[in-house]
């Protein structure tokens, strides 16, 4: 999804499909690009565009939320990784509960 926006060809019939035509395509296009560029240069994807995203680091977890309107969260979806973590990975016996919670919900 992110590469129309990465490369400028929002236009190109392929990526209209997915990206829309929605205003702030453009402005998000040369965000991301700039980013990627600072990235590229200083090791930190920054621009003025976006709002100072500080490394990751528990327990904070820091992350960009990009879109038209790009914000910085604190652990995002933490509850459905809290989860994640208590399934465990190699587990013979995972709590279905748990499981049917984060795939449909709980009440």
């Amino acid at each position: 999804m992110e590469l129309p926006f990465l490369f400028g060809t929002l236009e190109d019939r392929g990526a209209v499909a997915f990206t829309g035509r929605s205003a702030g395509r453009e402005t998000l296009s040369r965000a991301l690009q700039q980013a990627w560029t600072q990235f590229a240069w200083t090791g930190r994807p920054h621009t003025a565009l976006w709002p100072d995203w500080p490394p990751y680091a528990c327990p904070e977890r820091a992350t960009l939320l990009i879109d038209v309107d790009t914000v910085l969260g604190h652990d995002p979806g933490g509850r459905h990784r809290m989860l994640w973590d208590s399934l465990g990975f190699g587990l013979d016996d995972p709590d279905a509960d748990a499981v049917a919670a984060l795939l449909f919900g709980s009440d």
